[in-house]
């Protein structure tokens, strides 16, 4: 027993365990870029241990094979030093973790360093007794450690009774959103990271429910979780912090005025966008109009306010059948958007009903007008397959864009003037195909606009170009002077800084930035000139600005 504490080669693999799992367990510890056979074969706890000891091995392997056959002739602190942080940082790499904290990672540094110095030390003092100080203190550190990753096992290891009595609203207010980490984007653009609750609520995990929406009044965050719940942040306080960060959850009479009870557990049916405007909330959702039957609502509210009271601003009688064999939840639009004039732009996707989009008398797969103050509404645009990101124009406040998420390479970015009547053209013409590969004549999707008398789209994502895409939301780029616009993806995961021309027919410069997040919304923050994305792989809040270049 003497000899294995003694050991200077056990005594490395200590201190290599203790600092990877301290700075493993207090960091976010995001494995949401690993291979997929990984994290459903083991848990993210598992998978801490797990990187921990390999690591820890790694390390010390490393260092027995180098000092066995190689004379580099560096000392041996620096020695160990240079081989520890060489394995952390090029498996961390491979890995694809990139959200350990940078704070714990410096504080790891001078851990190791510290216990590193102190092993040559007892090493070189003859006293017999001093040998046992290290594996014990070495053992203390470890185990504080591994008791924190397990009170996380236990928290998220719940039994299925446990789990009924802990509410959503619970697990939310119990959730301490964190600083993840900045990240350079091309040089371009700085992006800072913050956690909000919870894994549980990932888009994979939970029944491919959107995140949900995000609206900024003066220096407030207001986020509107999938599940209808309601969070308030400082703005001012997250972009200064690199830490935790505070939050309320602002109470609503929600649970009272919606019929689908599939908003609030782990399903595709969702929020879909939220409005402020002129001290007022607007709030779209797939409601259940009907048993079984579905349609788009609109909830509104005064706003702020310390308990949001909705009441029922836009109803539909007309609905669709979750029972239908094409039904998709997902085809359902509910994007919103105010005009300069004060009226208000919502899109209806056509819940894969192919002949919904171009019946006039249908509200499926269109674009209206609204008028806030009586909710009545006009069409400015149909042939819409699922609009899921409007903005007014950087040139025109007649002209607006429109995101359609398409088929199979059909995503679009469209124009349409709110002045005029626009057919988009779906499901007669789409540059995609199904994704079942197989013709359907009430969808044929010709492969031209304009010869059927359509609009022609700005601009197409091919599918050998973009594979899987799955286009979101669109904004004004606020940071250049051109007719330049943010768009942003799902499951590609990337985000584009397009400039489109002037007559707002085609694209005349295209830029796309990688994020390795599915991206749900874009918002613009002012004051600070700043962008604020909602992600769903972390799931987390993202600030966007300005980088410098090196």
């Amino acid at each position: 027993m003497k000899k294995l504490l003694k050991n200077s080669y056990f005594l490395d693999f200590l201190i290599a365990v203790s600092c990877l799992l301290f700075v493993s367990v207090n960091s976010v510890f995001s494995v949401d870029l690993l291979p997929v056979f990984i994290t459903d074969l083991l848990n993210e706890q598992t998978i801490i241990l797990f990187y921990t000891l390999l690591l820890s091995a790694l390390f010390v392997g490393t260092k027995y094979i180098t000092s066995r056959f190689f004379d580099l002739g560096i000392e041996k602190t620096k020695f160990n030093f240079l081989i520890f942080f060489l394995i952390f940082f090029s498996i961390t790499y491979m890995l694809r973790i990139f959200t350990l904290s940078r704070m714990y990672i410096i504080i790891m540094t001078i851990v190791f360093l510290f216990f590193s110095q102190l092993q040559f030390f007892i090493k070189n003092n003859k006293t017999a007794k001093n040998y046992l100080f290290l594996p014990v203190a070495l053992s203390i550190f470890i185990f504080s450690s591994f008791f924190n990753l397990n009170d996380e096992i236990e928290a998220e290891d719940l039994s299925s009774d446990q789990e009924e009595i802990v509410s959503v609203e619970e697990m939310y207010a119990k959730f301490t959103p964190s600083f993840i980490g900045e990240f350079n984007i091309n040089e371009t653009f700085k992006l800072r990271k913050y956690s909000i609750c919870c894994q549980d609520f990932k888009y994979v995990k939970y029944g491919q429910k959107s995140l949900g929406s995000i609206e900024v009044v003066d220096d407030e965050l207001y986020y509107f979780s999938g599940n209808m719940v309601f969070h308030k942040y400082s703005l001012q306080e997250m972009v200064k912090s690199k830490e935790r960060l505070s939050f309320e959850l602002i109470p609503s009479n929600i649970k009272d005025i919606v019929s689908n009870q599939n908003l609030f557990i782990g399903n595709w049916e969702s929020i879909k966008d939220t409005l402020v405007f002129d001290n007022k909330l607007y709030l779209s959702y797939v409601e259940e109009v009907e048993e079984d039957c579905l349609n788009i609502r609109v909830l509104s509210a005064n706003f702020p306010s310390d308990q949001i009271e909705f009441e029922i601003f836009l109803e539909f009688d007309e609905c669709v059948m979750r029972t239908n064999e094409v039904f998709n939840a997902h085809q359902s639009g509910g994007k919103l958007e105010i005009t300069n004039a004060g009226m208000i732009i919502m899109s209806l996707g056509d819940f894969r009903q192919y002949d919904k989009s171009q019946d006039p008398k249908s509200v499926f797969g269109k674009i209206l007008e609204i008028n806030p103050k009586n909710g009545e509404f006009t069409i400015v645009a149909l042939g819409s397959r699922n609009s899921q990101g409007l903005t007014i124009s950087k040139t025109d406040e007649n002209i607006f864009l429109e995101t359609e998420h398409g088929p199979k390479g059909g995503d679009e970015i469209n124009s349409f003037n709110i002045d005029e009547l626009t057919n988009f053209g779906w499901p007669i013409s789409s540059y995609g195909d199904h994704y079942d590969g197989t013709f359907k004549e009430e969808a044929p999707l010709n492969k031209s606009h304009k010869d059927f008398g359509f609009k022609e789209p700005i601009y197409y994502f091919s599918y050998h170009t973009v594979g899987s895409h799955g286009i979101s939301d669109i904004e004004i780029n606020h940071f250049v002077d051109s007719n330049s616009y943010f768009v942003s993806t799902l499951n590609g995961r990337v985000f584009y800084d397009l400039i489109i021309s002037d007559n707002y027919k085609k694209i005349s410069e295209i830029n796309t930035y990688r994020l390795g997040e599915r991206v749900r919304n874009i918002i613009y923050y002012k004051k600070n000139n700043l962008y604020i994305l909602l992600l769903e792989d972390t799931p987390s809040i993202a600030l966007l600005e300005i980088g410098t270049k090196k």
